[in-house]
């Protein structure tokens, strides 16, 4: 037992050290937590996050409980900023999240970064703007004001 400790140590140690290179930034949960801290690793469904607030932890954190916007600020921060595909890939992730204005973004980045994915981006770019169209007609059937005859009040 007492072996565990210092590993347990030096792995938070190391933990730390490896997300010193990296900035803070606000993760908001779906939760409505907020943790602060820096991304140390980012895999398919999970974030490892060096928190420093609330408390300082290491947490591993699944991807579905980390709100769309923040999850886009941590996949952005970690993009290959001259590679086309990484922007792609993003604004795909993006489409996933829901977050179509900054798939648009992303593929748009793409095409621009590499001239090969200009088909490919204008298709997701289309397929996002019909998504936009989708929410915005949704969100209008859902509120629905009452007719008015003519001179009277409904």
């Amino acid at each position: 037992m007492t072996r565990l400790i210092p590993m347990a140590c030096i792995a938070l140690a190391t933990t730390l050290l490896l997300a010193a290179t990296a900035p803070a930034q606000g993760i908001a949960l779906r939760g409505g937590e907020i943790v602060i801290g820096s991304v140390v690793n980012v895999k398919a469904s999970t974030v490892e996050i060096a928190v420093t607030f609330p408390r300082v932890e290491t947490r591993v954190l699944d991807r579905s409980d980390i709100k769309p916007s923040s999850m886009y600020a941590i996949l952005s921060g970690r993009l290959d900023q001259t590679s086309g595909k990484a922007h792609l890939e993003l604004a795909q992730t993006c489409r996933e999240l829901d977050l179509f204005a900054f798939g648009i973004a992303e593929a748009r980045e793409a095409a621009r970064r590499d001239p090969a994915l200009a088909e490919a981006s204008q298709h997701l770019v289309e397929g996002l703007r019909q998504s936009i169209a989708d929410e915005i007609c949704a969100v209008a059937d859902a509120v629905r004001v009452p007719v008015v005859a003519a001179g009277g009040i409904a």
